[in-house]
């Protein structure tokens, strides 16, 4: 996969055209040995051809594809104009960046764009940044093999089949494999490798190393791997029976940590599972985690229902769907802004003499699908 470093970028830079500007990142580009001489005719050919201005302030200027000899391997480079350059049409670039492609390495990075096209936010601090470090980590974010995107707990299934997909599909989403592995994955039987605690994986169609985690409401877990090289491995080997009933047990925030310390290799020293809801100090702050499974999602007979379902208890209740951010689980309006879908995990938090008996009342709730 084609990274970007440093020696890929350059900030605060001026020009007084985009044609000074394209030449100017030819140059790099043959500097950097990506290309030979005449690349910047090329990227100025293709521009007269037809713009290479794609949005919220980034051009990709490319050669033709006459010039394809010209290119020694394939690379980027891109350099920021912070005034911004005149695109033509009215428009202005402040990210500029020019592409060699001599193969299919580079789509990676072009993915990336359209992303970025999609978030002005972000496109403007690629724009405003003045640390190269910066600017790498909003472009090309560090891969998490954690990641707690990929951790998905209380399944309504008791079925190792929907364990799996759920475990895939996520993976898929993330950019971690490719139709094949899914298709690899769905084909195979499981492999136990301690007492409810199930492991599959792919020899083929695996994009990047990740771990999913799938576990249902009874505690089984399904644990699905994509690896390019043997990145996983070390951890695979520490999954003894001891760690497997952790993992059927924690919470995700101990869970997530328990999985990054034995990745990393550390030393673990684990908590005690969390209890159940029903033995938990009563004036404790309360946590749990719930399938949303109306077909619809919380849209407003639900969530209507289910503010009900808060309004008879007298603690605090609050509501999230990424466990970070918080809003009030009594207003109808707040919990509405949150879009919960079908199959999402709603977080919830009560704290308050009475949170035991609001998160029991909210699960049983979610569980009949809230009046639907």
């Amino acid at each position: 996969m084609l990274t970007i470093s440093e020696q890929n970028i350059a900030l605060n830079q001026q020009a007084i055209d985009k044609a000074t500007a394209i030449e100017f990142i030819a140059n790099q580009l043959k500097h950097l040995g990506y290309v030979q001489t005449g690349f910047a005719q090329a990227m100025l050919a293709r521009e007269k051809q037809t713009t290479t201005y794609l949005g919220n302030g980034i051009a990709i200027p490319h050669g033709t594809l006459a010039a394809r000899n010209l290119i020694n391997q394939t690379g980027v480079f891109i350099a920021q104009y912070p005034q911004g350059i005149d695109w033509g049409n009215g428009e202005k670039a402040f990210i500029i960046i020019g592409i060699a492609a001599q193969s299919d390495e580079h789509l990676a990075i072009l993915r990336r764009i359209t992303e970025l096209l999609s978030d002005e936010h972000l496109a403007k601090k690629l724009a405003e940044t003045t640390n190269v470090s910066d600017f790498i980590e909003i472009f090309q974010p560090t891969e998490k093999i954690i990641n707690p995107a990929l951790i998905s707990l209380h399944l309504p299934s008791q079925n190792l089949l929907t364990l799996t997909a759920e475990n895939v599909s996520q993976l898929q989403q993330y950019g971690y494999c490719n139709d094949q592995f899914l298709n690899n994955v769905l084909a195979q039987q499981p492999l136990e490798i301690a007492p409810n605690c199930y492991l599959t994986d792919s020899a083929i169609g695996n994009e990047k190393a990740g771990l999913a985690l799938a576990r249902n409401q009874q505690g089984t877990v399904m644990l699905t791997i994509s690896q390019t090289t043997s990145q996983l491995t070390p951890l695979l080997l520490r999954l003894d029976d001891h760690i497997c009933r952790q993992l059927q047990t924690l919470d995700k925030p101990e869970l997530i940590a328990l999985l990054e310390n034995i990745y990393a290799g550390k030393s673990i020293e684990i908590p005690p599972p969390a209890s159940n809801v029903e033995t938990q100090n009563e004036t404790a702050e309360h946590c749990a985690e719930f399938i949303i499974q109306n077909p619809h999602g919380l849209h407003a007979r639900p969530a209507t229902n289910l503010v009900k379902i808060a309004k008879k208890f007298s603690c605090t209740i609050q509501f999230s769907t990424n466990n970070v951010d918080w809003i009030n689980g009594k207003n109808l309006m707040k919990l509405l802004t949150l879009g919960v879908k079908a199959g999402q995990t709603l977080y919830v938090k009560a704290d308050g003499n009475d949170a035991i008996e609001a998160i029991n009342a909210i699960g049983q709730g979610i569980a009949d699908k809230l009046g639907e």
